[in-house]
């Protein structure tokens, strides 16, 4: 069964592929030492997969991962998007270290508590490898400027 992504295009990911990387993820540096964001991470999956109605919602999160009551206002009370953007953070901190030569990339939208997930892509080479490469390119601009000015 292939996961379908929340923006509706289907990510050519298995459900267990899906899964196989939120605990690779859960399991990693960013996340080791948060329990709040691995049980987060992996509700978050939990709802991609589901899909179901309610699936994925704040109070559903509060619920589920904060063990809150049936009475959260996420009007009053931010916690879960605040926690969505701890793990949108570890999550880039993951595909910039760690997961960088990962297959699949998988992403919290904002403004959603569900994954999405697609394949790595070699135009897609993750940040940390951008960075490099453009550091690298830009070694060699400079390289090149002052060996023209040295000669003249």
């Amino acid at each position: 069964m292939a996961f379908e992504s929340r923006a509706g295009g289907n990510a050519n990911v298995s459900t267990d592929e899906l899964r196989a990387e939120v605990e690779r993820i859960a399991g990693s540096e960013p996340f080791r030492r948060s329990e709040r964001a691995k049980r987060f991470l992996r509700a978050a999956g939990e709802a991609s997969v589901s899909g179901g109605a309610g699936a994925g919602t704040e109070a559903a999160f509060a619920r589920e991962v904060f063990d809150r009551e049936g009475d959260f206002d996420p009007k009053i009370d931010s916690l879960v998007r605040v926690e969505a953007g701890r793990v949108r953070a570890k999550l880039a901190q993951y595909y910039g270290e760690e997961g960088a030569g990962s297959a699949l990339r998988i992403r919290l939208p904002k403004g959603s508590y569900a994954l999405e997930a697609e394949r790595a892509t070699e135009r897609d080479p993750g940040p940390r490898r951008l960075l490099i490469s453009l550091g690298a390119a830009l070694a060699a601009c400079a390289a090149l400027t002052g060996w023209l000015l040295m000669r003249g």
